[in-house]
C-alpha cells in the first residue's frame, strides 16, 4: 500500500516517489509515479541501499509517468496561479474534502482522495493488486479528465473499475474554468512558448468561473503581472481582470465540457463526440478584457 504524509499544510511539499526506504514494486512505483505528479513538489527519489526505481526502470511506469507529466506540465499555470492565490489568502493548494466541501459530515474521515487546487479531484489507487478504487462524489457535478463524462455526485461512493496501473482517476469540478496550455514542453521555458486553452466545465446551474496569474516566472521582485478572470455564463464566456504582464502568446482554445451534441450554426467550433466537448479555436491576446460566445 501507498503510504505518504499528510501534505495539505505545507505549500511546497511532496513525498519521495516510489518510497524513500525499502524496494518499491513495478505496480506501487507506477501508481506513486501518478500520485506523486498531483502535489506540488514531485520527485523520485530513494535510499542508496535501495533497487534503482528510475521511471524508465520499467515499461509500465514510464508510461504512468509520462501521462501525469504531461498533463503536470499543461496545468503549471493552474497551479502557479494557486500559489498566488495561497500566498495572499492562506487558502491551500492541496485541499483535503472537507476543505472544499465543510458541510458534509462523510467526508470527514477521507485520507485517500483530494483536490489539486480548488478544481482537480484525485482518485488515486493505493492498493498493490487492485483496479478499483472506492471513490466518494460529494453533492455536486464532475467531468471525468480523460473522457469528459458527467459524474453526478450524490454524497456517496462510487466504485471505479478498470483503473490500470497506467491510469489515475482525475476529476474536474463542475463550475470551475482551467487555463490549460495547449501542449506540454519539456522545461517550463518551453512551456511559456506555448498559447492558451481554456477549460470550462460548467456546474449544475450551467456556470463556470476560474483566474489565471501571470508574470515573468523569474524575477523575485515582480515588476508586473496580470491576474485575469473567466466567467461563463449563458454560453458567454468573458475575460476581464488587470492586465499589467502581456504574454507573448494567446488563448488559442476554448473548450466547453458537458456538450450532448453539437452546437447548431456557430462557426468555428469542434464538436468531440467522445469527450462530449465543444472547442472553438480562437486569437485572443491576454492584453485586455474580452467577450466570445461558445
Amino acid at each position: 500500500m501507498l503510504a505518504f504524509a499528510s501534505i495539505f499544510q505545507v505549500p511546497m511539499v511532496g513525498s519521495d516517489v516510489c518510497g524513500f526506504g525499502s524496494n518499491t514494486t513495478e505496480e506501487l512505483c507506477a501508481r506513486w509515479a501518478m500520485l506523486g505528479a498531483f502535489s506540488p513538489f514531485y520527485r523520485n527519489h530513494n535510499e542508496i541501499t535501495s533497487i534503482p526505481q528510475e521511471f524508465y526502470r520499467w515499461e509500465s511506469v514510464t508510461e504512468a509517468a509520462k501521462k501525469v507529466i504531461d498533463i503536470r506540465y499543461r496545468l503549471l499555470d493552474y497551479l502557479y496561479t494557486s500559489f498566488h492565490q495561497q500566498t495572499l489568502t492562506g487558502v491551500p493548494f492541496l485541499q483535503p474534502l472537507f476543505y472544499v466541501y465543510p458541510a458534509d459530515s462523510n467526508v470527514v474521515g477521507n485520507e485517500l482522495q483530494f483536490f489539486y487546487g480548488e478544481a482537480i479531484l484525485v482518485s488515486p489507487v493505493s492498493e498493490e493488486g487492485a483496479t478499483s478504487v472506492q471513490a466518494y462524489f460529494p453533492d455536486d457535478l464532475f467531468y471525468d479528465w480523460f473522457t469528459g463524462e458527467k459524474v453526478v455526485g450524490a454524497g456517496a461512493t462510487q466504485t471505479l473499475s478498470g483503473v490500470s496501473i497506467t491510469d489515475i482517476p482525475l476529476h474536474i469540478r463542475g463550475g470551475s474554468i482551467l487555463p490549460l496550455r495547449v501542449e506540454s514542453a519539456m522545461t517550463t521555458t518551453e512551456l511559456r512558448k506555448r498559447g492558451f486553452e481554456i477549460l470550462i466545465a460548467p456546474g449544475v446551474d450551467g456556470s463556470a468561473e476560474g483566474e489565471l496569474y501571470l508574470d515573468d516566472g523569474e524575477s523575485i521582485e515582480v515588476e508586473s503581472a496580470a491576474e485575469i478572470r473567466f466567467v461563463y455564463r449563458d454560453g458567454k464566456l468573458k475575460i476581464s481582470g488587470r492586465f499589467g504582464y502581456h504574454p507573448e502568446v494567446a488563448i488559442e482554445a476554448v473548450t466547453v465540457l458537458g456538450r450532448d451534441g453539437p452546437p447548431q450554426s456557430k462557426r468555428g467550433v469542434e464538436y468531440d463526440a467522445a469527450r462530449r466537448s465543444v472547442t472553438k479555436k480562437v486569437e485572443i491576446k491576454l492584453t485586455g478584457p474580452a467577450e466570445m460566445e461558445v
